[in-house]
Formats: C-alpha cells, structure tokens, sequence
C-alpha cells in the first residue's frame, strides 16, 4: 500500500520534440531546431513522498504508470533499471522503434532484452521524466535504479520512503 504526499513548490517542464520526432521532457529551453511546448500541469520539485508497507515476504511493491496505464511493480534497488516483460510494454503503448537491443547477461538464456527510454513514468503518482527502461520476455514489472535514484529512499516504523529529490 502507498500514500502519495504532495507539496509545496511548483516548476516548469518544457517538452521538446526533435527534428528526429524523439520527445524528451527537460527544465531548460529546447535546443535549436525542436520545437517546444511548455507543460501546464505542475511540477512538484519538493517533498512528494510515496511510502509503502512490505508484503508478507517482506517485499516493497509501488504502482508505477506509464501512458495512463498502471502495473505493480518490485522495488529493487539492485537493479539497473525500470523491468518489463514485453506484454506489459505492449499494453504501456512502448513501442521497440529505436530501442537497443542488448546482448542477453551469461546465465539468463537467449532472451532479448531492449533497452528503451520513456518520457514519463510515474511512480505512485510523481511523475519522472526521460527514464531508461527495459524489455524483457516474461519478466516481472522491477522498479529499478534508472528511476529510483532520482529519490532518496528511506526507512521508517517498517515502511519504505521514497521521497523525490
């Protein structure tokens, strides 16, 4: 279970469009030749915090969104980055155009595994944006490192923090 504890401060996003049709989210104009849109919903840059309880094998789980869609996912602080299977992918609308297709780890078979970015993650509703991801067949959803270390993570009274930086 997690609470969202939204804050104070607001800022503003500028989304970029490349002349390549890469969107990227940033807080600083758009380079020249991108054409830009400055982003109306707020931003929160102060103490949103997301706190979850363990599951019985002691566990931290968090929703995570992507394109409006909501899956549950393992923290893992181990883990490089956000982990998805490929239906899980799909049914975010993450398409493998332009994804890098990375060599499978020793021990781990021949699975395919593609490394991607999305413009927007949340994470218990704190929106990130520009995260690394990646797809693998029948993997489990893993909230990794490549959008836990945008929070400082602590532990109080049994439960996880994640409280964004």
């Amino acid at each position: 279970m997690s609470a969202l504890q939204p804050c104070c401060a607001h800022a503003e996003m500028v989304k970029c469009v490349q002349a390549d049709g890469k969107t990227v989210y940033q807080s600083t104009p758009c380079p020249v030749g991108a054409s830009s849109k400055t982003i109306a919903e707020p931003v929160f840059v102060a103490a949103q915090k997301v706190s979850m309880t363990p599951d019985s094998a002691g566990h931290f789980h968090a929703h995570l969104s992507i394109n409006d869609v909501e899956v549950e996912g393992l923290i893992d602080t181990g883990a490089p980055r956000v982990t998805m299977s490929a239906a899980t992918a799909k049914s975010m609308s993450i398409s493998s155009k332009g994804a890098k297709l990375v060599p499978a780890r020793p021990g781990s078979g021949n699975v395919p595994t593609y490394n991607t970015m999305v413009n927007m993650l949340k994470i218990g509703g704190i929106a990130l944006y520009n995260v690394d991801i990646a797809v693998v067949e029948n993997s489990p959803t893993v909230i990794g490192m490549s959008a836990l270390s945008r929070f400082k993570i602590t532990q109080e009274n049994g439960q996880m923090i994640l409280e964004k930086r």
